[in-house]
């Protein structure tokens, strides 16, 4: 049982006649007039203390469950840390986190990091280019360093120009404009002359030079094949070539290995020296061998002849002649009778070194003659003396069984005076004998072996003698420039000229030259170019052949040619003597000599030249970021304003905490920058914003709607409708059309509906065709003419359709009347029943005297009445004209007759049967009857006139229904035309 004043529950312990008093749930105290705190679960609390008994709600703690989380806690019992907020705690109650996430966290209860490659404020900011996709998710740095191709913590800078790959660590290939791919160091242009790859770090392969290597090296560089990979020279040529690139022959007269040395001048002519090896291919007379350096040895004068015997006058002295006709006439013949052996002795007067023996055989019987035979088994043979040498000596031997030409050359190679031609044939079984022509034996002087004999004084000026043993020359020198006498052999390292009397330029490489005309031929040093290696490199170029560039030397200046340092220092953001390396991180300027601010955001590095940062950190600004936000700004960009601070003091450029507290109306010890909460502003946020405020949020100073008004409220405070006519938000729409022009201040709806011709809950959509007035709720007549659609608001129309009259055509037209503005009268319908409204047409039929079934408009023709005109009126009747509805004659009968149908013949003695009177009556009322009917006719029309008249004037302007002329009737118009003969004229004078 419940106290209804107390609250207090009575409870009965039957079983053990107990009584128990206590408070309903929620209820607590002596009186159980104080309400359990709303915080506890349940709503249950000690009946006595009111101590929560089943705990507190989320967010809330204390036996009373009166006490918020501590900042920091959250949830049951407090238990629950809140995450990385950025205000620093979040709602007590359920966690989330209402000012965002702090860097690197994301989610309502930022307590989940970005997700892999995402980092900073709310993730929105994407990794650089780190290696394997991870940065730091707070800051942004590379966890795992830049993937190929940037630099920074971030790794969001490329590689700066002429480096690339992992760390910016790699330099680029000979690219022609210095710059390359920053992630794989691929030439964006073409390679520099000399070299190739995507990379261009590679020089031409052998056989190759020029400009992507396209070009073939010259076959004759000595060098097997290899040249400059820039130009394509040689260092030197292979024999019998010249110029820079080897691909020139030797001059005429020239040969050999730079082209240095002359022809043998016993070289029958130029075109007969080989421009390789010197040798001739032919010799000037008394030349012999391959380069026309051995002596014929056997000299017309000097030396002698003699032979083993003689036939007739063919002496032995003919073989010395110099004549090598192989006549007989011209040949020596030696004696063949008892004889064993023939032999010729050619005394040279003196001993040579003899290299080869040449004889000329008899030919003039031809070469098949037998007496060919006779030579067959001969031997070549020297002596120092003239004693027969013994076959030992000999040089050759011939084996004796082949046929042999007839003109021969052995080598010889014997230091000797005499050279014998032995015969002591007899195989054929002749005497053996001989018939040489002419004998020739080639050799030089003694002392020089076969090989420098070979070799001629060509090195001697002149060619003149040289020692056969030394080579050394004559005191005419050499013969070539660039070779030192008495051995001219080649001038020595760093000498060249005529006579090895100039001295190589000194930025020769190795201080070599070619030493005929000083040209290096191992190139420059470093920072020169040219042949001479007599010119520097150009501005911007430094080291060997000039190929590397200069680094960033300050104002632009060019570097020192030879090493490439600069001498006034670096241009900013480059550093060593070189000026090519950038700055380390941290430092800019020039020489780098000057340190980032260090407030470049996310820790990143500044600019190399100018230290300038991207962005700077938060509670720094300016380009290079050392300027502190301004007074009164704090935060990322300095674009946050200080809360209320105390005494308008600054706050804390980064953190943007007010030091020595905050104005009245706020809150939050450290930024100031939080009003009132929970819809309270003023003073102790004691006031209660408006419930009008969108949010329920107003300024905390003043209470204006932060966020402006809920729909249908407008003001600073929200506390103001709409005015007349407007509604929703900011009252910036405009009310419909309204019944009486009022509709709601919120959402725009017509409570009393819409005016006439509008429709739908907001009244701005206008009537569909064919329905008109308040909603809508009203269908047109659907007889306007031409099916126009009516208007909208009263559903008149602005002309009716056929048959149909008034302001909204609703209305039939009046009985006798049809058509269009019903102005057409209906004609003679039988019985008097009313015409079609719209057609006119008679459905009964016509009355009598009276045609055409569907209107009935037209009357009889002359000599026709009755239905349908279907009787021919009397031929007794004058002019054969009778009334169309009887047939009674009009202008009476024929003379002789009588009667309405002139049928009678007349008795004219007989009173009686004068009928004149009588008809005089008939025709008199027939013409009233007309004239009655023409009149009604006409006011029938006068009536229709007034009533259009007037519906016009009640529902529209309708125009108004003329009729033009009374309906037309022959025999109402003939009335009038009678002859002064006719009855009808005879009645007026009676």
């Amino acid at each position: 049982m419940v106290n209804a004043t107390t609250k207090a529950v009575l409870t009965l312990d039957t079983k053990n006649l107990i009584v128990r008093v206590g408070c309903i749930d929620g209820k607590y105290g002596n009186s159980c007039n104080v309400t359990c705190s709303k915080f506890c679960k349940n709503k249950k609390c000690d009946r006595k203390t009111g101590v929560c008994t089943d705990g507190c709600v989320a967010g809330y703690t204390g036996s009373l469950c009166d006490q918020k989380c501590n900042d920091g806690n959250y949830g049951q019992n407090c238990s629950e840390k809140c995450g990385k907020c950025l205000e620093g705690t979040c709602n007590h109650v359920n966690g989330t986190c209402t000012g965002g996430c702090k860097a690197g966290y994301r989610t309502e209860l930022c307590d989940t990091a970005c997700e892999q490659n995402r980092y900073g404020n709310d993730c929105i900011n994407k990794c650089g280019m780190c290696l394997h996709d991870k940065c730091n998710h707070v800051n942004g740095t590379c966890v795992d360093g830049c993937e190929n191709g940037y630099q920074g913590n971030l790794c969001k800078k490329p590689c700066d120009s002429g480096s690339y790959g992992q760390n910016c660590s790699k330099s680029c290939g000979q690219c022609s404009n210095d710059t390359c791919d920053h992630v794989n160091g691929t030439c964006t242009s073409e390679c520099k002359v000399g070299y190739r790859t995507n990379l261009c770090n590679i020089t031409c392969s052998t056989g190759s030079y020029g400009k992507e290597c396209k070009q073939k090296c010259s076959k004759n560089c000595m060098d097997k094949e290899k040249c400059n990979p820039i130009n394509g020279t040689c260092k030197k040529c292979a024999d019998g070539f010249r110029g820079e690139k080897c691909d020139q022959n030797c001059s005429d007269g020239t040969y050999g290995l730079g082209c240095k040395f002359n022809c043998s001048v016993h070289c029958l002519d130029d075109n007969s020296c080989n421009k390789v090896n010197g040798t001739c291919s032919k010799c000037h007379p008394g030349w012999h061998n391959n380069f026309c350096s051995a002596l014929q040895l056997v000299e017309t004068g000097l030396a002698i002849a003699t032979s083993s015997s003689v036939y007739g006058d063919y002496v032995a002295s003919r073989t010395i002649d110099g004549n090598t006709n192989q006549q007989i006439s011209n040949c020596l013949h030696t004696a063949t009778t008892g004889r064993t052996e023939a032999w010729l002795r050619v005394d040279l007067r003196k001993v040579f070194s003899i290299q080869s023996v040449k004889f000329w055989y008899r030919n003039d019987r031809g070469t098949a003659y037998w007496n060919t035979k006779r030579l067959r088994g001969y031997s070549i043979r020297s002596s120092n003396d003239t004693a027969l040498p013994l076959s030992g000596s000999s040089c050759y031997t011939d084996p004796g069984n082949v046929t042999l030409p007839t003109i021969i050359e052995k080598d010889c190679e014997r230091t000797a005076r005499y050279v014998w031609i032995y015969q002591n044939n007899t195989l054929d079984g002749a005497c053996p004998m001989l018939e040489i022509c002419e004998v020739q034996v080639f050799g030089c002087e003694t002392g020089i072996d076969k090989e420098q004999c070979q070799k001629p004084c060509t090195h001697c000026k002149d060619r003149s003698y040289c020692n056969p043993v030394s080579r050394s020359c004559n005191s005419e020198g050499c013969a070539l420039p660039g070779y030192q006498a008495p051995l001219c052999q080649e001038c020595v390292v760093g000498h060249y000229s005529d006579n090895c009397d100039k001295n190589c330029s000194v930025f020769c490489k190795n201080h070599s030259c070619e030493h005929t005309t000083g040209i290096c031929t191992l190139g420059c040093q470093r920072g020169y170019i040219g042949s001479y290696c007599n010119q520097t490199c150009e501005t911007d170029k430094f080291g060997q052949n000039c190929s590397e560039t200069c680094g960033n030397c300050f104002e632009n200046k060019t570097c020192n040619h030879v090493n490439g340092t600069c001498a006034g220092g670096c241009a900013a953001g480059f550093m060593t003597e070189l000026c090519n390396t950038s700055c380390k991180d941290g430092q800019y300027g020039r020489d780098c000599q000057l340190n980032c601010s260090g407030n470049c955001l996310n820790m990143e590095i500044c600019d190399k030249q100018n230290g300038a940062c991207e962005s700077c950190a938060e509670g720094y600004q300016g380009v290079k970021c050392d300027d502190r936000c301004e007074t009164g700004r704090y935060g990322l960009n300095c674009t946050r304003n200080c809360g209320a601070c105390l005494n308008d003091t600054d706050c804390h450029h980064v953190t943007g905490n007010c030091s020595s507290g905050c104005k009245n109306g706020w809150k939050d010890a450290e930024k100031c920058d939080k009003g009132c909460i929970g819809g309270r502003y003023g003073n102790n946020c004691g006031k209660t914003c408006s419930q009008f405020c969108r949010n329920h949020r107003c300024e905390q100073n003043t209470g204006i709607c932060a966020y402006g008004c809920l729909k249908g409220y407008t003001g600073g405070d929200c506390n103001q409708l709409c005015e007349f006519g407007k509604y929703g938000q900011n009252c910036s729409e405009t009310c419909g059309k309204c019944f009486e022009n009022t509709c709601n201040h919120i959402n725009g709806t017509c409570a009393d509906g819409c005016a006439a011709g509008f429709m739908t809950n907001l009244c701005k959509t206008r009537c569909k065709d064919g329905r008109y007035g308040r909603d809508c709720q009203f269908k047109c007549s659907g007889n306007c003419l031409n099916q126009e659609v009516c208007d909208k608001q009263n559903g008149t129309c602005e002309s009716c359709a056929e048959g149909y009259q008034g302001g909204k055509c609703d209305e039939r037209c009046e009985t006798g009347s049809y058509g269009l503005k019903c102005t057409k009268n209906c004609a003679a319908c039988l019985h008097d029943t009313d015409c079609h409204h719209v057609t006119g047409m008679c459905s009964s039929g016509c009355k009598k005297g009276w045609k055409d079934v569907e209107k009935c408009d037209k009357g009889c023709v002359d000599g026709r009445y009755g239905n349908d005109c279907a009787k021919n009126c009397s031929k007794l009747c004058k002019y054969q004209t009778c009334e169309q509805t009887k047939g009674v004659c009009l202008h009476g009968c024929l003379e002789g007759y009588t009667g309405w149908e002139c049928s009678e013949p007349q008795d004219l003695s007989d009173p009686t049967n004068n009928y004149q009177p009588i008809l005089y009556g008939v025709m008199c009322t027939s013409l009233v009857f007309n004239i009655v009917s023409v009149i009604l006719m006409v006011r029938h029309g006068v009536c229709q006139r007034k009533r259009g008249n007037q519906s016009t004037t009640e529902e529209s302007a309708v125009p108004p229904i003329i009729y033009d002329a009374v309906e037309d009737n022959n025999e109402y118009q003939e009335l009038g035309q009678l002859s002064e003969s006719s009855h009808y004229t005879e009645l007026q004078k009676i």
